[in-house]
């Protein structure tokens, strides 16, 4: 499986005396912010969703708000191997993202 996104990490700003990593990917901007081990994403709006929660374990779902659309989340795997201009990355975690009632798609 091959991506071609990029994100860049291009600073930090604090929201309500949380601090946030600032992440732009093409035009968008987007704040992430890390607490006890669940990746929360800042909202337009203020209200925040856990798009990663990295003590789940195999098997676990959660729901995770985007621009409207509530998509399901799972943990599918803490032992994918990845590799980056020939460099083998091993345990990284793999999250699917499903849509329910989608076509096609499925966790």
């Amino acid at each position: 499986m091959e991506h071609q996104v990029k994100f860049s990490l291009v600073g930090t700003r604090y929201f309500n005396n949380r601090l946030y990593y600032t992440l732009i990917e093409g035009t968008d901007t987007s704040y992430y912010r890390n607490s006890s081990d669940k990746i929360y994403l800042r909202h337009t709006s203020g209200s925040e969703s856990v798009k990663f929660n990295l003590n789940a374990q195999i098997g676990d779902f959660w729901e995770f708000q985007d621009g409207g659309t509530t998509w399901i989340v799972g943990m599918c795997s803490k032992t994918d191997t990845i590799t980056i201009n020939n460099m083998k990355i091993p345990n990284c975690y793999r999250f699917c993202f499903d849509i329910p009632m989608s076509v096609g798609c499925s966790i």
